[in-house]
């Protein structure tokens, strides 16, 4: 488990299942990385995107796509520009807990990022996500002593 900031979150407890087909949702904030443009390799530790499945997803042959965008204003309008990107996910992949589109943030010369999420082939009937940058993550599995 990651610690979140909440200045740093995209998406809390995003509602995504009224999402019909073809539709692109924005996710509910933007990240301001400042006008210096706030370098992605903090103190010397990359930062990371966290996507995940907070509410499992559902829908008829339904698949999601996560983008990463940024632009130079807050509208999104003029100077935005697709970072990274996820393949279409079936949403039978998309179950709790599970982590999506686990990437290093690119650095950008620009100030404001967000997610969109693509909703293809079908509308979905269920599904919420968390997402944010994190400094890192847990990368094993928990035992107990």
């Amino acid at each position: 488990m990651a610690f979140l900031d909440k200045q740093l979150m995209f998406s809390e407890e995003q509602d995504l299942g009224s999402a019909t087909s073809g539709s692109t949702t924005n996710s509910t904030n933007n990240v301001d990385l400042g006008p210096s443009k706030l370098d992605c390799n903090a103190a010397g530790q990359p930062l990371e995107l966290l996507v995940q499945v907070r509410e499992a997803f559902a829908g008829s042959g339904a698949s999601v796509q996560f983008q990463l965008e940024a632009a130079n204003e807050t509208a999104f309008d003029t100077t935005n520009v697709i970072l990274a990107e996820t393949p279409a996910i079936a949403i039978t992949s998309l179950t709790v807990n599970t982590e999506h589109f686990r990437i290093r943030i690119p650095d950008s010369a620009l100030r404001y990022h967000r997610l969109k999420y693509l909703v293809t082939a079908a509308g979905l009937s269920a599904g919420m996500i968390d997402a944010g940058i994190v400094l890192d993550r847990q990368r094993g599995t928990r035992t107990s002593q």
